[in-house]
């Protein structure tokens, strides 16, 4: 979000923190400063408003939804922003596309020296040596396009890996789309026949609003709805490369 970009009447999160510690959620979590949207929010979302936070001038409340799965409005591809960036400490080293810097003003452009290959993408980003996804999505309720624009920020590489599909749907449609922005359950085996189960967010491009609606049907099953395939793991990294949307 830039300065001149006002600011959105809530965020929605994937996880929260407990005791410092950072906890995955089943369904969503929905922050603002407004009690009227956390009140809307509730009522079509399920959950109740709750005060969180002890900031100067009042917290911010919290609505642990009861949906893993929210249709949305977004307003082409300027609702998803996506770039890789690096930190040091609070101090922004690395921000670039994939392929070129996209910061400061005097590197923009030139080649950023990160991997073609995916994992070795991940492996850079594990050592602490190379920058990871950052995807900001901007999006209303498609229930109530009034309560105003929403946003959520990820640094999963699942949906990075097919991001440019994603944008290359929203090209597709002339105006605004329909989306369904979902938490999916992984449950993987790793090493050692440890199980993990883990949320990954999921953006789902379904259409125009004059053929799709604002809440699904009941027969309707957003978890199973036709989405571009994803990227195997060893693929070519251009899956990443945001499309010049900073």
């Amino acid at each position: 979000m830039t300065s001149s970009e006002p600011a959105p009447v809530g965020r929605f999160h994937s996880g929260r923190m407990v005791d410092g510690i950072p906890h995955m959620l089943g369904a969503w979590r929905v922050t603002t400063e407004d009690e009227a949207v956390a009140g809307r929010v509730a009522a079509l979302m399920g959950g109740r408003p709750s005060l969180v936070g002890t900031a100067v001038g009042g917290g911010s409340l919290e609505v642990l939804t009861e949906r893993e799965s929210v249709r949305v409005l977004l307003d082409g591809t300027g609702a998803v922003r996506s770039d890789l960036v690096f930190w040091r400490g609070d101090e922004l080293v690395h921000r670039c596309d994939g392929v070129a810097f996209l910061s400061p003003e005097t590197r923009r452009g030139q080649p950023c020296g990160c991997p073609m290959l995916l994992e070795d993408r991940k492996a850079a980003v594990r050592s602490k040596a190379g920058p990871a996804p950052r995807i900001d999505v901007v999006f209303r309720i498609a229930a109530d396009p009034a309560l105003g624009e929403f946003r959520f920020r990820t640094g999963s590489w699942k949906l990075a890996e097919r991001l440019w599909e994603v944008e290359q749907a929203l090209d597709g449609i002339d105006g605004q789309a329909v989306c369904d922005l979902a938490l999916e359950s992984v449950v993987y085996t790793a090493s050692r026949g440890r199980e993990v189960c883990y949320r990954k967010p999921v953006l789902t491009v379904l259409g125009s609003p004059d053929s799709v609606a604002a809440e699904p049907g009941p027969d309707d099953d957003a978890m199973t709805s036709p989405s571009p395939a994803m990227a195997g793991p060893d693929g070519p990294a251009r899956a990443l490369r945001p499309g010049g949307r900073s």
